[in-house]
């Protein structure tokens, strides 16, 4: 096979490649503002098909003027530019455009069509205008268009299954970001050298490119926080950040969990209520906690009651990973990890009990629907012991087609649902059970004084967390009911009072 012929192949395939896995990575990116949910996903497939159509169409009528590499090479020049500039700029013009049109679906496509339409349309370029090229014999067309479109699914493929089980899951974005521009780079260089005459100024924009790729991190990018890792796993884009001793993880931007360093304490509010669980179930042998975040609620439960016994599940590696390596986590036979969905993780266990299921599940833009469902809240039942209770943490507002939608689903499953409003922040003990009869105000209290004398270094005491409890006193009547076949939890989060 001549030079020429692997050059040509090369230019195939490799556009394709980069095309397929810019699609990919690019939820990551929007993650952060937006969300990662089926209507983001939707923005993306439905933009990205829209700028390729365009390049369809426009490759097709360029290569008819100018069937020449080098064309080519200027238009992937173009591609690599807008790539530059998405390295560059793509995560500070993503955050402006959230505040500006905010996250609902108006504003993510948009979003979609400002960062991703630009490098789409030249790199779709690519195959019209290489099939011009190829096309020297007319009755040879169809075979020749059909090859080339094989080998350019094939840089596709090898580009979609690159970016989810290679890229993502090892490098964070914008090293990502970096190797795309470089290869895209590449391939405009190998059709630009071979131009006659040689187009400098093309060429040497070209090397500046290739330069800007491998610029190290903080060179692109200052920031006046300490971060001591920033890991993008095959479900989201992990943070650490410590400010002043106290080390944040952030999902997606959202805030999941804090610890003070000094101290090894949850450093935001709502961890130090969970022990609220034991005025419904005083007796707390096992408890199971789905979402891990910062583990700072099993650490703490395990610094309160030694004896405990926790299983956390989470259903990415990274964080239980980060868990351990940043947040004072320590695994044992007490406290146990386990990477797995929640709602397998309980599935698969038939056998086994729990006297407290927690669920750290509902916060971030995109909440997962199956955790969420009368469906799931009877598996979550059919694993609790004899008078167990389900503990969930919920930020928001109740009385929200989300919020009311959660608490009439849970009633569905449970006789008495209790709330307790988590003081300095937004959000809620939410506490399920089928333990009856319904708790008085004086039960209540007196188990509050019951959990002051049982553990009497709670950062929380027992009696100020009776004084917060109430039972549900809202109007459900005109509540959805989230089951497996409807449950739009992401849609309805967003249409907050």
């Amino acid at each position: 096979m001549t030079w020429s012929n692997v050059r040509f192949y090369f230019i195939v395939i490799v556009p394709a490649a980069v095309l397929m896995a810019l699609e990919m990575v690019s939820s990551r990116l929007l993650a952060p503002e937006f969300g990662s949910s089926v209507h983001v996903w939707g923005s993306i497939i439905s933009i990205f098909l829209a700028a390729m159509s365009i390049g369809y169409f426009w490759g097709g009528r360029l290569a008819d003027r100018r069937p020449e590499l080098s064309g080519l090479g200027h238009v992937l020049l173009v591609a690599a530019l807008f790539q530059a500039l998405l390295l560059v700029l793509g995560e500070a013009a993503v955050s402006s455009l959230a505040h500006l049109l905010g996250n609902g679906a108006l504003g993510t496509l948009v979003t979609v069509v400002v960062i991703f339409a630009p490098p789409t349309v030249p790199l779709a370029m690519v195959s019209p205008y290489l099939i011009r090229i190829a096309a020297l014999d007319l009755k040879a067309l169809g075979t020749t268009a059909g090859h080339l479109y094989a080998l350019s699914t094939a840089g596709s493929l090898a580009g979609t299954l690159g970016a989810t089980f290679v890229l993502i899951p090892n490098l964070s974005l914008r090293p990502i970001l970096g190797l795309l521009l470089a290869t895209t780079t590449v391939s405009a260089l190998i059709l630009l050298v071979t131009a006659r005459p040689r187009p400098r100024l093309s060429l040497l924009l070209a090397s500046s490119l290739l330069l800007l790729s491998v610029l190290p991190e903080h060179l692109l990018h200052s920031s006046d926080l300490k971060v001591l890792v920033k890991r993008m796993s095959a479900y989201q884009t992990l943070s650490v950040v410590e400010i002043e001793n106290i080390r944040y993880l952030h999902s997606d931007g959202e805030l999941h969990g804090a610890v003070d360093v000094t101290t090894g304490q949850p450093a935001i509010p709502y961890a130090r209520w969970v022990p609220a669980t034991y005025l419904i179930q005083p007796e707390i042998r096992r408890a199971a906690l789905i979402g891990v975040g910062s583990a700072s609620v099993g650490s703490y439960l395990l610094n309160t009651d030694p004896d405990l016994h926790i299983d956390q599940i989470d259903v990415d590696q990274a964080v239980i990973d980060l868990a351990i390596e940043y947040f004072q986590a320590q695994p044992s036979d007490h406290n146990r990890f386990h990477v797995a969905d929640g709602r397998r993780f309980l599935a698969e266990r038939e056998s086994e009990r729990w006297d407290l299921i927690y669920l750290d599940t509902y916060i971030g833009h995109s909440i997962p629907f199956h955790l969420s469902t009368l469906e799931f809240f009877r598996l979550v039942k059919s694993r609790l012991a004899p008078g167990g209770a389900v503990g969930m943490n919920f930020i928001g507002a109740l009385d929200s087609p989300f919020g009311s939608g959660m608490l009439k689903t849970m009633n569905e499953v449970f006789r008495f649902i209790y709330i307790v409003p988590i003081d300095r922040s937004s959000n809620y003990l939410l506490i399920a059970t089928s333990k009856g009869p319904r708790l008085s105000r004086e039960d209540v209290s007196a188990a509050g004084e019951q959990l002051d004398e049982r553990f009497p270094g709670l950062s929380v005491s027992g009696r100020d967390m009776a004084d917060s409890f109430s039972p549900i006193d809202l109007d459900l009547s005109n509540a959805t009911v989230f089951e497996d076949q409807f449950a739009p939890v992401n849609h309805l989060r967003r249409d907050r009072k």
